[in-house]
């Protein structure tokens, strides 16, 4: 996938199964944690949210999510990097 990580970088930089942390920064009005919440869980074929945490810009215009979730595999790690990029209102992924 263009802009991700490699699997092979993947694998170099971790062990897996282990948490990986997925970074998005967008647009804060109209849902926007929801869908990308939404959008992780459906990724990794999970019920309930991982570990998250977020902030607001000052201005309340954004909202910086860090995620914190268990993956199994590199695949999975680059399910969800697709997911959220598709997410509306993603403004920057890592």
């Amino acid at each position: 996938m263009k802009g991700f990580p490699s699997i092979e970088l993947l694998k170099s930089t971790h062990a897996f199964p282990c948490v990986f942390t997925f970074k998005v920064i967008g647009d804060a009005q109209h849902g926007f944690m929801v869908r990308v919440l939404k959008a992780t869980r459906d990724a990794l074929e999970i019920n309930v949210d991982p570990e998250y945490k977020y902030r607001q810009t000052s201005h309340g215009e954004h909202l910086a999510i860090t995620i914190d979730a268990y993956v199994e595999t590199p695949e999975k790690v680059l399910d969800v990097y697709h997911a959220l990029s598709k997410v509306e209102g993603v403004i920057f992924l890592m």
